[in-house]
């Protein structure tokens, strides 16, 4: 699965509205992106349980994101609201801890595997399962002490309708887990077919091709955005929000020309050892993984 080289933020539009013009209605993007994780739902179901790079990357962010969480200490009873909530694991997660969810996502699919998981947990009094696009959030202003949000901005038709949505329905002192797919991953900077830095390269090449009626490259769905670190940092801070901690993890699978070239096994090893420098604060390392995690906090005034 390749993401697209986007910048997702910029032009940055202001700060969130508080109570002004209504959000976007979906629209036929978000209906696609709605349809491919419907399609999906098996795979990201079983992403959790998985042994390879990809598997070990999501249930790193979600064990992070659970223990940023715990170091919060949220009074019982706080009111959650999980954008892309999936199969529901980390929804189960948040109600074991007394926290009361609103667990959502734009997918039937990953909405009925949720009320599921949530049933078979024995949580459905601390939890509402419901259908939200994180563009439109049907929740009024200053509503939830935490958004947790992971994998969302990535996916979201417009990242930055979808940012101002979580800032606006914080209440004062609460706080955001969110994360970006960052394009200056160590896996893309090894891969001419994706380095940041061949993109101008790989544009002129393309419009060559388009002159002379060929295509390079395959089509693709729905693919994620991309966000550096230090620009998604700029567009918290823009917001009014203080980044309390931050983490860039994911080193795998490595490609080249889209290829992959090392086995399932020598590869998570590869991701292990590296994510074990970056986490040591190993110089640059510490930039170049694949997503990047952030808590932020909303002013308490």
């Amino acid at each position: 699965m390749q993401a697209r080289e986007v910048t997702i933020f910029s032009p940055f539009p202001g700060d969130p509205p508080e109570g002004g013009e209504p959000p976007s209605p979906p629209s036929a993007e978000s209906d696609r992106i709605a349809a491919y994780f419907d399609a999906q739902a098996q795979f990201w179901d079983e992403m959790y349980g998985r042994r390879d790079v990809l598997g070990l990357v999501h249930q790193l962010r979600q064990t992070m994101a659970l223990a940023w969480v715990d170091a919060i200490g949220l009074p019982a009873d706080a009111l959650v609201l999980e954008l892309g909530c999936g199969n529901g694991s980390t929804s189960v997660a948040l109600a074991s801890r007394g926290l009361r969810v609103v667990a959502s996502d734009v997918s039937d699919a990953m909405i009925a595997r949720t009320r599921g998981r949530v049933a078979d947990a024995g949580v459905e009094a601390l939890v509402t399962v419901e259908q939200l696009d994180a563009q439109s959030v049907t929740y009024p202003d200053r509503t939830f002490s935490l958004v947790l949000a992971l994998g969302v901005l990535p996916w979201a038709e417009s990242p930055v309708e979808a940012l101002n949505e979580m800032v606006r329905v914080l209440r004062p002192g609460g706080f955001l887990v969110a994360n970006v797919s960052n394009p200056w991953r160590l896996t893309f900077l090894a891969d001419p077919l994706h380095n940041p830095v061949l993109r101008p390269l790989r544009s002129l090449t393309k419009a060559a091709a388009r002159r002379v009626g060929r295509a390079i490259g395959r089509r693709r769905g729905p693919g994620p955005k991309q966000e550096s670190p230090w620009a998604f940092n700029r567009e918290l801070r823009s917001r009014g929000l203080a980044i309390e901690r931050s983490s860039t993890f994911g080193y795998g699978p490595f490609t080249f020309l889209d290829h992959e070239f090392l086995p399932n096994a020598a590869a998570a090893s590869l991701h292990l050892a590296l994510q074990g420098l970056s986490d040591r604060g190993f110089p640059l390392l510490r930039w170049v993984g694949a997503q990047y995690l952030v808590l932020g906090r909303r002013p308490s005034v």
